[in-house]
């Protein structure tokens, strides 16, 4: 069977939205997109919140000094533009942006929502891009979340998301970012926050989350 050409979004069709201000009293620039019928707004952050305060070895890494860290995670190294811009600490693009990435024609300029807020119009955009761009590959309770470490069946580059669900708002993504393969294991590549771009474990990236009750995996549709 032929597969369906998946056109990345054509950023020169990008609709200027009014700017509004944001939970930590930030002004977001905002722009419309149109995928399948379905309207996804986009954030442009010229300020980040603050990030939170360092009370773990791991958090040195995400924010502070990473030469303080000793742990086995480490920041990401690969030359692409969200590697290069993703090592720096003011880094203005998030988890989902990233690990959706430039297969749907996000940048590291852009900052996607996870779940249903004002400012995107009550709509969830990742849930959006991930509906148009990716198909679900498992879905597991949190508790058999350690499944996925040596699940053969991930390729590198699918997305993992930390998830629960509210009513009437369906799916909220906390978290996500792309599997990377790790001395034979399956680890993740994120952004936590405003923090840099680094590659744990599955299992140390779950304990920022303690609200997660489905870890979901999803597959690009063009691989």
């Amino acid at each position: 069977m032929k597969k369906t050409e998946l056109r990345p979004l054509d950023r020169r069709h990008d609709i200027l939205l009014p700017s509004a201000l944001s939970s930590h009293n930030i002004l977001v620039r905002r722009v419309q997109q149109w995928v399948k019928g379905k309207k996804v707004i986009l954030f442009k952050i010229d300020r980040l919140p603050p990030h939170v305060p360092i009370t773990s070895p791991l958090l040195e890494l995400i924010f502070g000094d990473p030469t303080q860290y000793t742990g086995p995670s480490f920041i990401l190294e690969e030359r692409t533009e969200w590697v290069e811009v993703g090592k720096q600490p003011a880094a203005r693009f998030n988890c989902h942006a990233y690990s959706l990435g430039e297969r749907v024609g996000l940048t590291p300029e852009d900052w996607v929502e996870g779940e249903p807020t004002d400012l995107s119009m009550d709509t969830n955009p990742m849930q959006i891009l991930l509906s148009a761009y990716f198909t679900p590959f498992r879905t597991l309770d949190v508790a058999h979340a350690h499944s996925l470490v040596h699940d053969q069946g991930l390729r590198e580059g699918d997305v993992i998301s930390f998830t629960y669900e509210r009513p009437y708002w369906g799916i909220v993504h906390q978290h996500s970012g792309r599997v990377m393969h790790v001395n034979s294991e399956n680890w993740l590549t994120s952004k936590f926050q405003v923090g840099r771009l680094i590659v744990t474990s599955i299992k140390d990236a779950l304990e920022f989350y303690p609200d997660t009750r489905k870890v979901r995996v999803y597959r690009f549709r063009g691989d």
